[in-house]
């Protein structure tokens, strides 16, 4: 780990993600912004093949907008375009930003994450847990 590039906040989306010295989480659950982080030289991250966008303008959060073609999300079959990101490894996440929870999503692949979703239409919550991989590029759109 590379301890020499500390940074308060969380990082974005890259392939040397930032990652927390310390707990990923308060005592309430929610991730921390009060947290030091470190940028790590951990070799490559990956996802889980879901792309979100940012709703400004209905209380905040992340919807599920496309999910790669041959993904841990597409093959989970339980990830759709419309969902609400709820949680990150149990983690509340509702009102964050896609920079906010990239470093959390990310990992080495074969790991696990478990994302929490809200579906919008029927209310309902229910989580999946991935194993993070590569996916095929492509998107499925809603």
């Amino acid at each position: 780990m590379d301890w020499s590039r500390i940074q308060q906040g969380f990082g974005c989306c890259d392939p040397n993600p930032v990652v927390p010295v310390s707990d990923t989480a308060s005592n309430s659950g929610t991730l921390s912004k009060n947290t030091a982080y470190v940028k790590t030289s951990r070799s490559p991250s990956v996802g889980v093949g879901i792309v979100f966008r940012e709703d400004r303008e209905n209380g905040g959060g992340l919807y599920v907008v496309a999910v790669a073609k041959g993904s841990p999300a597409m093959q989970s079959r339980q990830v759709q375009p419309g969902l609400k990101l709820m949680a990150i490894d149990d983690n509340e996440v509702s009102a964050c930003n896609a920079p906010d929870i990239a470093p959390y999503i990310l990992g080495p692949p074969g790991s696990t994450v478990k994302l929490t979703f809200r579906d919008p239409e029927t209310d309902d919550v229910f989580s999946v847990l991935m194993t993070r991989g590569w996916a095929g590029g492509n998107t499925v759109e809603a």
